[in-house]
């Protein structure tokens, strides 16, 4: 478990990493964004079929780097198209 404090930090730094390397990101489309999220949601499927020879685990590490991964997407795609209140 992580607090929601480490949990915000680690997306922050997913972002910033993000940003460095794919600087002109933000014209991707919410179409954009969504589709490349749903292609880290198949490697997270893949990823889980392959590395999960414990059934005691709950999720493999290197599944959990890219549910990271595909939480800064979404912060992206809210920072450009929009952060709507509840």
């Amino acid at each position: 478990m992580a607090l929601r404090d480490e949990v915000f930090k680690a997306i922050d730094d997913e972002r910033a990493y993000q940003q460095a390397k794919w600087p002109r990101s933000e014209g991707l489309s919410t179409t954009g964004e969504i589709t490349l999220v749903r292609a880290y949601l198949r490697d997270f499927e893949e990823t889980y079929q392959r590395e999960n020879d414990d059934p005691n685990l709950d999720v493999p590490k290197e599944c959990l780097h890219i549910v990271r991964k595909m939480a800064a997407i979404l912060v992206r795609c809210m920072e450009n198209h929009g952060a709507f209140m509840r």
